[in-house]
């Protein structure tokens, strides 16, 4: 017997059991109407089985992934082994992370974010993936991205072990609400798919409102660097894509570089003369991203990257428009958080009569599809004062800094990070006393570095 015609009889089964229960609790054994009774207890099973063989038949499914493969999926998939953070953190947007039975060394260090998947067995990484560990996890499926690990590093060593390999990207915002779908219907998590789409839906049409509004003559140039030193964002990139999106034009591409992660060299950024430099940062290199909540790191490696050599001729050096952005919400499944604070850095004054809000849709996303509270440091500069997230400094952060600082809210109720406005590396009274000064104008800026 199928998985799929086991989950039906089990339906079946349930059904009988919950009739049963009621007809004999409430029917007596002799009554003038037990023969109407039962034909309609007989016509309910049968109702019963036409839907559970209906639910049976809806198998076998057929996607074709992102790499273009075939991929026929003939029994609910119940062992899921995700090759790579996205893909894990997407299945648990969709409520299946208790199917998922291996997960890539990535996910492992990630204690803070992912604090019930990082216990799992580690399979390596999407680059160098440990097949032995993988079969022995007996997955129905692997996820992991179209380019990497390469077949002959995967798929090939896993035929004739009825494993199948399923490649979704789950990084970029050009094909991320298809993929999304497509890992809703192979996880039976359709209607959760639904609203994760439904949400990016959303907040893009509120970025779109912005970025419209902008002629192409008056939109900054950027340059965007990933986790690598004068390693750009180039053209097929998920940073580009989120670039375009926010209304940026990207150095790189402009110049008809065709890469998609360029090596640059360092003379070619001053040279372009960047209006915005922003910084792709990892938190395995730099302390930065969920959990975190000393911004110290991040401004220091901001500061060493614009003292880089001939950088201070740079607009964006000069004017001080460089960003620094954690991986957590640079491309990936939460990426309108990333696309926000571009479009807020590239038009602060544009976002803000929209109602761009990045932290407070970061803040919506990590509680409405993951069951976390908004903790970390992700950009930098930050914007100081703003302890409840919702990315307007007044006299309700000091009230909120306040209450922190007696022990009336907790961690999880304020940006702790962004509460120490005197940067003593505390958030207290006294932090919410300086709020109160800036909002009526006994001071013009906090003590710390602002945004």
């Amino acid at each position: 017997m199928t998985k799929s015609n086991m989950h039906a009889l089990g339906r079946l089964r349930r059904s009988w059991s919950a009739i049963t229960s009621r007809r004999e609790g409430r029917v007596p054994r002799r009554s003038h109407g037990a023969g109407a009774t039962a034909l309609c207890f007989a016509a309910f099973i049968l109702l019963a089985l036409a839907v559970a063989l209906a639910a049976a038949a809806e198998y076998p499914i057929v996607i074709e992934d992102s790499a273009g493969n075939t991929i026929v999926i003939e029994e609910p998939v119940e062992r899921v082994v995700a090759l790579t953070s996205d893909a894990a953190e997407v299945i648990r947007a969709l409520g299946a992370a208790d199917k998922v039975v291996g997960v890539s060394k990535y996910v492992v260090r990630d204690e803070a974010f992912f604090p019930e998947l990082s216990r799992l067995p580690s399979v390596g990484s999407c680059f160098s993936p440990d097949v032995e560990r993988i079969i022995e996890l007996e997955p129905d499926i692997v996820i992991t991205y179209v380019k990497w690990p390469t077949p002959d590093k995967l798929d090939e060593h896993l035929e004739g072990t009825g494993i199948k390999v399923v490649r979704l990207d789950l990084y970029k915002p050009s094909n991320m609400s298809e993929e999304v779908e497509k890992l809703g219907l192979i996880l039976e998590r359709e209607d959760e798919a639904a609203e994760l789409v439904e949400w990016y839906a959303a907040k893009m049409d509120e970025i779109e409102n912005v970025v419209s509004g902008i002629p192409d003559e008056e939109r900054v140039r950027v340059y965007f660097e990933t986790h690598g030193d004068y390693k750009a964002y180039g053209l097929g990139s998920g940073g580009h894509e989120m670039l375009t999106l926010a209304g940026g034009r990207n150095i790189v591409v402009e110049e008809g570089i065709t890469d998609d992660y360029p090596e640059i060299d360092p003379e070619f950024v001053v040279e372009e003369n960047p209006d915005v430099i922003v910084k792709d940062l990892s938190s395995f290199r730099v302390p930065s991203g969920y959990g975190e909540e000393d911004p110290t790191p991040m401004k220091e490696y901001r500061e060493t990257m614009m003292g880089r050599p001939g950088w201070d001729e740079i607009a964006a050096v000069q004017e001080g428009r460089v960003y620094m952005l954690s991986a957590d919400i640079c491309v990936g499944p939460p990426y309108p958080v990333g696309v926000a604070y571009l479009t807020t850095w590239f038009y602060p004054e544009e976002a803000a009569a929209a109602g761009v809000k990045p932290r407070s849709w970061h803040k919506e996303y990590l509680e409405r599809f993951h069951n976390l509270g908004y903790s970390g440091v992700f950009v930098y500069p930050l914007l100081f004062g703003d302890a409840n997230i919702d990315d307007v400094v007044s006299i309700r952060d000091a009230q909120w800094i306040a209450k922190y600082d007696v022990g009336l809210v907790d961690d999880g109720a304020i940006d702790v990070a962004a509460a120490d406005v005197n940067g003593d590396g505390r958030a207290t009274v006294t932090d919410a006393m300086l709020v109160a000064k800036y909002i009526v104008g006994l001071i013009e800026e906090f003590p710390v570095e602002a945004a």
